[in-house]
């Protein structure tokens, strides 16, 4: 009789464990509230975290006071924050996954500076995601970066920052290849996974189910960057830790940083074009590169500008197209301002089809040519004196499956006329 009450009690125990795991699913569908009347964190705030049997995702949004940080701790230990830095709203959504605790947990939130204040926290149901990205050439994992680009028309969230990696961008920077992530159940979420700019992106669209986990693959296209090339980044801002520093580099194929050049935004570039490349063409800018540490993290542009460094030791300035040129010959029967001759071929990504290739110099426009295509030697020929600098610019027709605002396709070189 004792055996057949023990047994009683277990299945009793099993069957209200299980209704208790499906009350925790059912509550979070619709977004379970754990934080109520807008509590101001001049105070440290404690947040009771319910106990979870499937992925979920705490939903912060927050009102940041300027210049403040707001720490996250677990068990009196930082787990993460919250910062006002340059470029990102000061309120702000805030996505954090929380792992499959069978107990409830206790965070404390705490402000370095008076006037923030917690506008809502929940707990929403999520599914896991499991990603991967590799090479196509090789099928092997590289370092990338996967960006969130939208949420079912939502905003798009931020996410905490870490003592391994800053936060406050829809984004993960993947730096072994591979991580976790999670997308809200019910909603569809279009992601893209880049690297270098001499890679094709790959996109995936992904399907949040509560309770799931899901393998997301991403394929990048094969690196065609040359031989021997470098691309080069400025010197990492002081904020940043060391750590911040190699995982940026891993992510995004930068190979050096260099000391002592002059440094253009590459955010300055997509929004004019032509007026920031005739900055090559100003005295002293032989040491000019562009720079994709600006105040945020991670780039927007899934195809970035950025300065590469051929095996020759000149650079190349594009975010994608590859410029190739032979030196410039000058016809010595005529060597006083007579003619300049080269050829340059424009090697293009898959999705460019076609562009214009343009040689200008402070005077003005000096040659140009429509409709060059990759792979095709364009013979450019030059009336002007010895010394002028030159600037060789290519720009394509828009990328396919670019947002009409991504800037197009560029590359430039520099070149002093004999």
């Amino acid at each position: 009789m004792a055996g057949a009450h023990s047994s009683i009690l277990q299945i009793r125990n099993r069957v209200v464990s299980q209704l208790t795991g499906v009350c925790l699913l059912v509550a979070s569908m619709f977004g379970q509230e754990i934080a109520t009347g807008e509590p101001s964190l001049d105070q440290p705030y404690s947040l009771t975290l319910p106990a979870t049997l499937t992925p979920t995702i705490l939903e912060l949004e927050v009102q940041l006071a300027p210049g403040a940080r707001i720490a996250v701790r677990r068990g009196g230990a930082e787990i993460g924050g919250i910062s006002d830095r340059d470029g990102m709203p000061r309120h702000r959504r805030v996505h954090e996954a929380l792992p499959i605790n069978l107990e409830p947990q206790t965070w404390e939130l705490e402000a370095s500076l008076a006037g923030c204040r917690v506008l809502r926290a929940a707990i929403i149901p999520a599914t896991e995601l499991s990603i991967e990205i590799v090479a196509t050439e090789t099928g092997r994992r590289i370092p990338g970066v996967v960006r969130l680009l939208a949420l079912d028309g939502h905003d798009l969230p931020s996410r905490f920052e870490t003592l391994k990696l800053p936060g406050g961008e829809a984004a993960w920077l993947l730096d072994s290849g591979s991580g976790e992530s999670y997308v809200p159940a019910g909603m569809t979420a279009s992601l893209v996974a880049f690297q270098s700019p001499f890679r094709e992106p790959a996109r995936q669209r992904v399907r949040g189910d509560a309770g799931k986990r899901r393998a997301v693959r991403f394929a990048l296209g094969p690196d065609r960057s040359p031989e021997g090339s470098a691309i080069l980044e400025a010197p990492a801002p002081a904020t940043w830790r060391p750590v911040w520093s190699e995982a940026f580099d891993r992510g995004l194929g930068v190979a050096r940083r260099v000391e002592g050049s002059q440094w253009v935004q590459a955010a300055e570039i997509g929004g004019d074009p032509g007026g920031v490349g005739m900055r090559w063409l100003e005295p002293g800018a032989g040491t000019l590169q562009v720079s994709s540490v600006a105040t945020g993290w991670l780039p927007r542009e899934t195809r970035r500008f950025c300065s590469l460094r051929l095996n020759d030791g000149s650079d190349l300035h594009s975010n994608g197209p590859l410029l190739f040129m032979r030196p410039f010959v000058r016809d010595l029967r005529n060597a006083l301002g007579g003619r300049v001759n080269c050829e340059a071929t424009v090697f293009l990504p898959p999705s460019v089809s076609s562009g214009r290739l343009r040689v200008r110099s402070s005077e003005g426009e000096l040659f140009s040519k429509g409709s060059v295509r990759s792979g095709e030697v364009t013979p450019i020929e030059l009336n002007a004196i010895p010394g002028t600098r030159v600037l060789v610019e290519f720009e394509g027709e828009p990328f396919s499956r670019e947002s009409p605002t991504h800037p197009p396709p560029r590359a430039w070189r520099t070149s002093l006329l004999p």
